[in-house]
């Protein structure tokens, strides 16, 4: 009897054992899935800067209006001659 007890006991440690690596594994596996989506949804975003500059149309076939910030942070927009790359500040009206 005393055997067999034994072997009850013995066997039910071996189903918590098995049943604890299952649980860590699937574990693992879940870990290792949400950190690929996360990754994934970051990975995918563009990178947003605030110092991006907007070309925002030509004036004639030698000018163009850029948008851009200038030295104290400001955004202005200018003029832009394209043989020459000077650059001529357009102040609002």
């Amino acid at each position: 009897m005393l055997i067999f007890a034994d072997l009850i006991l013995n066997i039910n440690a071996n189903l918590i054992f098995i049943n604890m690596t299952q649980r860590l594994r699937a574990f693992s596996f879940l870990c290792v899935l949400v950190y690929i989506s996360v990754n994934q949804n970051f990975a995918q975003r563009p990178v947003s800067n605030s110092n991006q500059v907007a070309i925002l149309g030509w004036v004639d076939d030698t000018h163009y209006l850029i948008r851009n910030y200038d030295v104290d942070k400001k955004l202005v927009t200018m003029s832009v001659d394209i043989r020459s790359g000077k650059k001529h500040y357009l102040f609002p009206f």
